[in-house]
């Protein structure tokens, strides 16, 4: 054994007596950047959709683990573009759109509430727990086929969704550019509480990316059912993966 073979057991064996975990790897679903970097050799000039960009936190992160990427952020609150843009680092990496991205085009009334980082598009009755609606604003939609017909884009390489529930809406717009294979990642906040009404079902996003050929990759962000105490998971981050196999891309009639 070399000696710096024999350094690693023995820290190995102090940690363990101190009561540590030692991990030889970091597991998948602790952090998507890093995974990306070692599952799938991700790295250079690679292209992100941040679709509910909110603050520009996961943004700001995404182009801090890869500084020669571009990132295209979607945000529709009015009260959070000033933010957004400050938390971005400075350059040319990045542009900011105000739309909100869903299935049609045209106006949609977007629910401005009490917890000014949280905010959505108005869907019936539907209302997000623990805050209270303040004022609705009316804000244009557009779809991200749309989007990336307008502007020339032809790839994608990960697909964040974080909407407040309207995740499927998002991917029922991007049908085209998902069907054709334009899209290798996508990230949606998906519920897994049945009494969570709220949020989009895992299932309900399996069912709709599965036939087109993504495969789940990982999960990530854990959330614990905060709204009643209990401690089973009220939502996560689903993480799903374009693969190689056969797509079927006449899906979506659903």
């Amino acid at each position: 054994m070399t000696q710096s073979g024999i350094f690693r057991r023995m820290s190995w064996h102090w940690a363990r007596r101190c009561g540590f975990t030692v991990l030889d790897r970091v597991p998948r679903g602790l952090d998507l950047f890093h995974d990306l970097r070692t599952a799938l050799g991700m790295k250079g000039a690679i292209t992100a959709f941040d679709v509910g960009a909110n603050v520009g936190l996961w943004s700001a992160e995404f182009l801090k683990a890869f500084p020669d990427a571009r990132v295209r952020c979607f945000e529709p609150n009015p009260e959070l573009h000033d933010v957004l843009a400050a938390n971005l680092p400075p350059g040319s990496n990045h542009a900011i759109s105000q739309h909100a991205l869903g299935d049609f085009e045209g106006d949609v009334s977007f629910v401005l509430t009490d917890e000014p980082t949280i905010g959505y598009v108005q869907d019936g009755a539907r209302t997000h727990a623990g805050v209270e609606p303040k004022r609705t604003v009316t804000v244009r939609a557009t779809t991200l086929d749309t989007y990336c017909r307008d502007n020339g884009i032809d790839a994608i390489d990960i697909l964040k969704i974080d909407t407040e529930g309207a995740d499927l809406k998002v991917l029922a717009g991007a049908r085209d550019t998902l069907g054709k294979g334009k899209v290798r990642l996508v990230e949606c906040e998906c519920g897994v509480d049945p009494d969570n009404d709220f949020h989009v079902p895992l299932g309900q996003i399996a069912d709709f990316l599965e036939p087109i050929g993504f495969r789940l990759f990982g999960i990530y962000e854990q959330q614990p059912e905060w709204t009643t105490g209990q401690p089973h998971l009220r939502r996560v981050n689903a993480v799903f993966l374009l693969s190689d196999r056969p797509r079927d891309i006449a899906h979506g009639k659903g």
